[in-house]
């Protein structure tokens, strides 16, 4: 065509010398010069050359069809892509003249052509843009072995009156199972009354998948001369058919039910319940239906279910199915059973209730919490708490007053803990005065997990003054967790005045965190430093403890000063705590105590906390093996020395395997001398190969010499078989 066009024009030319002849496209060629040019980058573009091809009309759509081709003869995407989107495009509102003319020229190309990929894609765009008119033509490829399945499609998009009709008309002249399988799905699909009769014809058919097909399309057209047959069905041998014929029974009372039928759709439920004992997923699904269909009418089935059934899943979705059916008296009914319940049903009937969260259960689940089973007192405690909300409250700390240490109380104290609001905080707190020993300290550790900052004063007055050890030190522990960066003075007073050492060390602890929350990380440990010179020994060794958890400047300079204190006592507190520190700002003052300290035992402990100073992470690597040689040249046990062989072996480097090397030589070494060499030189995961060079190989030779551990020999055989030989 295009040649043609050409030589036409061609002709013109030659023939222009008195005038110009200008030769327009025809329809025919500008719909596939716009077809070319598909698709387009933005809808907008592509809408406009759909609109342009509209105006072409059926001349343009005709000639679009021309050019399409069977899958693998030539590429015909951009016409297939041009009629596409035409079809979404006539289907507009506002179009309907435009979708006929599309309709009616894609139903003269279907009728002309011959190609059944062709007439396949054609009818795809009746699917889309097809009404009545074009329901003739795909009713008569209905039992088209090829076609039929793709006509269906179209006719079930158009679903009109008329388009029904095809299918019960080929249902009826259907011979193959394929074509009669697609025509019963259509009609149960359209829920096509008129042709029940046939469709229960072939619930009885000799091919199985037939029969299960029919079953279903009678069922989902929701009349009830189907139920006979499918119930007929249901007790057939094949387990799998009998499986099949039982969802097509769900799913005829669901239809009946959408259609006013509900008492017998609920009847069918029922039935079906009573029947199949032995399958629970069968009386599960009824069960489900059931209330699907009668709401809280069904109630009575679900009690009896959740509280009699034999087969825990039944029970379970008895239970499950209650917590949220909705409608007066549901709640009701189940608190009327729970009494007369044995107690492992008690248990999930209370779980179910408070699942439920309907606080027309609160009374009942309230006296579940005196049952005389302690299971289920325990699944009534949060019950309790989770539906009562506020009103929980009063009964749970009366509870509480009245019951012994143990896992009731426990689930008590969890359960006071759950329940929202500062309301409940509030009386919890003011429970506590008049509460014994056990119940003060569990309301404490409520407060306390709450984190309920406002009843901060409250604890550090039972801190100080209560009479009870065990209470003051949990109201101690909870100050730690509730009391703002600003109570940190007053938690450093109750270092001072703590009666006991277990009441000290929560004090200790409280401090810590406390001041932990002063945003000035050098100011940190300035309530504690500003009470250090008035305290007696006892308290300033306390005092000292808590400053290496607190670190700071003026902190370190305290406890350097404490070093040299008069008092023994001081100076070990601080010595010690200065082996704790975290950073290297102490290490020269570690490293002088190792070879100044008055006592071995601060001398080992200093040189020890000094090793630790030089093991730390963000030491550089030059760094620490200086830190090294000084412990080294200090150290003057074998432990010691082992301490800084660890070091060593995390710095991979030549330098750190030249110390190692003399290491080699001391038996009480040599073991942790041979295991850091190897840790030094081994490959590891950013170093595929090991250290390599002569002196590297002599180290790792002695090393063998001298190891004695099997595994640690191995590891120094695989090292120097990889490094390069002598030379």
């Amino acid at each position: 065509m295009r040649a043609t066009l050409a030589m036409v024009l061609a002709v013109g030319v030659a023939l222009g010398g008195a005038g110009n002849i200008c030769l327009a496209e025809t329809a025919s060629e500008r719909a596939v010069t716009l077809s070319e040019k598909l698709p387009l980058a933005s809808a907008e573009a592509s809408s406009a050359v759909m609109a342009e091809l509209v105006t072409l009309g059926p001349d343009g759509v005709k000639a679009l069809c021309g050019h399409l081709a069977p899958a693998g003869d030539e590429n015909d995407s951009k016409v297939r892509f041009a009629l596409t989107g035409l079809g979404v495009h006539v289907g507009r509102k506002g179009a309907e003249t435009e979708r006929k003319m599309f309709v009616g020229a894609i139903l003269n190309a279907l009728a002309a052509e011959k190609r059944p990929q062709v007439k396949a894609f054609l009818i795809r765009r009746l699917q889309v843009a097809g009404r009545d008119e074009a329901v003739p033509a795909l009713g008569k490829l209905l039992l088209d072995e090829t076609l039929g399945e793709p006509a269906a499609q179209a006719l079930l998009a158009i679903r009109t009156p008329t388009a029904t009709a095809q299918f019960r008309r080929a249902l009826a002249a259907a011979e193959g199972t394929k074509a009669r399988l697609t025509m019963l799905k259509a009609l149960g699909e359209l829920r096509d009354r008129q042709s029940i009769s046939a469709i229960l014809k072939a619930t009885g058919d000799d091919d199985a998948v037939v029969r299960r097909t029919a079953l279903f399309a009678a069922a989902n057209i929701g009349d009830p001369s189907a139920a006979e047959a499918i119930t007929t069905a249901m007790g057939g041998e094949n387990a799998y058919e009998r499986a099949a014929a039982t969802s097509a029974y769900l799913l005829l009372s669901r239809r009946l039910a959408e259609s006013g039928r509900a008492d017998q759709a609920a009847t069918m439920c029922r039935e079906l319940m009573g029947s199949r004992a032995g399958e629970p997923n069968t009386r599960s699904a009824a069960l489900h239906q059931l209330v699907s269909i009668a709401g809280p009418a069904a109630v009575g089935d679900l009690v009896a279910a959740a509280t009699g059934d034999k087969n825990p899943q039944v029970r379970h979705a008895a239970l499950r199915l209650a917590e949220t059916l909705a409608g007066e008296g549901v709640t009701e009914r189940f608190t009327a059973a729970l009494p007369k319940l044995p107690p492992s049903a008690k248990v999930e009937v209370v779980g179910m209730l408070a699942r439920r969260g309907d606080r027309a259960a609160l009374p009942a689940l309230r006296a579940a919490m005196a049952d005389a089973d302690p299971a289920v007192q325990l699944a009534a405690i949060p019950a309790v708490a989770k539906v009562g909300g506020g009103e929980a409250v009063a009964p749970l700390l009366a509870a509480m007053k009245s019951s012994d240490p143990g896992e009731r109380f426990t689930a008590l104290q969890e359960a006071l803990a759950s329940v929202p609001g500062e309301e409940a905080m509030a009386a919890a707190a003011g429970a506590i005065a008049t509460a014994p020993p056990p119940v003060r300290i569990a309301l404490i550790e409520v407060l306390a997990r709450r984190m309920a900052t406002g009843h901060t004063e409250l604890l550090f007055g039972i801190a100080g003054k209560d009479a009870d050890g065990a209470v003051r030190a949990a109201a101690t522990k909870a100050i730690g967790v509730v009391a703002p960066a600003g109570s940190a003075g007053k938690a450093v007073q109750l270092v001072l005045t703590s009666r006991d050492s277990r009441q000290r060390a929560e004090a200790e602890r409280a401090v810590t965190a406390i001041c932990g929350r002063i945003t000035d990380a050098d100011g940190r440990a300035d309530p504690v430093l500003a009470a250090l010179d008035r305290a007696d020994t006892a308290d300033r060794c306390s005092l000292l403890r808590i400053l290496v958890k607190v670190p700071s400047p003026r902190g370190l300079a305290a406890l350097q000063a404490a070093q040299g204190d008069e008092d023994a006592s001081v100076r070990n507190a601080a010595i010690r705590t200065l082996t704790e520190w975290p950073d290297l700002a102490a290490a020269e003052t570690l490293l002088k105590l190792a070879t100044s300290a008055k006592s071995p035992v601060h001398q080992v402990l200093a040189l020890r906390g000094y090793i630790r100073l030089a093991g730390l992470g963000n030491v550089k690597s030059a760094e620490k093996l200086a830190m090294v040689d000084k412990a080294l040249a200090a150290a003057k046990r074998p432990d010691e020395k082992k301490l800084a062989l660890g070091v060593l072996g995390g710095i991979r480097s030549t330098d750190a395997l030249q110390r190692v090397d003399p290491l080699l030589d001391d038996p009480a070494l040599a073991a942790e001398a041979v295991a850091a060499a190897v840790q030094i030189v081994a490959p590891d995961r950013r170093n595929k190969r090991p250290l390599a060079g002569d002196s590297v190989r002599a180290t790792m030779e002695k090393a063998l010499r001298v190891a004695k551990d099997a595994e640690l020999r191995k590891r120094v055989n695989a090292i120097l078989s990889k490094l390069p030989p002598k030379p």
